[in-house]
């Protein structure tokens, strides 16, 4: 980095101040869980992008390390109805790691109530202490091995996934297990009353009568034939799904 002058010029003066100034702005930052508290829905979080440091005369130090966040709220996908009942969440763990945003003015008034305007308690803006936690900010060597490119997915990376397509199907893709259908419990129950229950019911109430006594009885007559498989009993908006 450049050397400062011994009688640094005003601009420099002024430029070094706003350099300072900005160095406690906060915006937003990556971040590692360290503890998770489930019920309450925050975590401590550690940055991981340290803060450069400049001596008086311009000399680069070497770069400090920001401190723990305790009690970050984290921020899951949540809305609707006007109370947010509608939502997605996933367990938490020592490691995940999430996006810091820091707001602009003191969240603990905000937080303290339910979700009513508030004034801040103070005058702080930008700082450590406001920050909000979204999970799920991962660099490129932790991308995901298995991100789908045409649906829309909710699951577990390797294991079971949701995924939505474009024409409105929902497939839940399993891993190891080959494409199978799954059947609308109505339809299968209509068709098991139509089609099946009647001829199990005329199979219980055949009486064989012998033409000669002591001589084998001959088939039932008309016989029954096994009832055929309903294609209709497979759903085309639901399918299991391997990978």
């Amino acid at each position: 980095m450049k050397q400062q002058p011994r009688s640094p010029s005003l601009s420099d003066v002024l430029r070094l101040a706003v350099q300072s100034a900005l160095a406690d702005v906060h915006v937003s930052l990556p971040g590692r869980i360290d503890s998770y508290n489930a019920t309450r829905q925050v975590a401590d979080v550690k940055p991981l992008l340290k803060r450069p440091l400049v001596a008086a005369d311009g000399t680069e130090l070497e770069a400090e390390s920001l401190p723990i966040l305790h009690d970050v709220p984290v921020a899951f996908p949540r809305g609707g109805q006007g109370t947010g009942a509608f939502f997605v969440s996933w367990p938490l763990e020592a490691g995940d790691l999430v996006h810091l945003i820091f707001c602009e003015r003191s969240l603990d008034q905000y937080l303290s109530l339910a979700g009513d305007e508030s004034t801040p308690l103070d005058f702080r803006t930008h700082d450590l202490s406001d920050a909000v936690a979204y999970p799920g900010f991962y660099p490129a060597p932790l991308a995901l091995v298995d991100a789908s490119t045409d649906t829309a997915a909710f699951g577990r990376s390797g294991g079971l996934q949701l995924h939505i397509t474009a024409d409105d199907v929902a497939e839940l893709r399993l891993g190891g297990v080959a494409d199978v259908s799954a059947c609308i419990a109505e339809t299968l129950q209509a068709w098991w009353d139509s089609q099946v229950k009647p001829r199990l019911d005329a199979f219980d109430a055949h009486v064989h009568v012998s033409a000669t006594p002591g001589n084998p009885t001959g088939p039932p007559s008309p016989v029954v034939a096994a009832p055929t498989m309903d294609a209709a009993v497979a759903s085309d908006k639901l399918r299991l799904k391997g990978n």
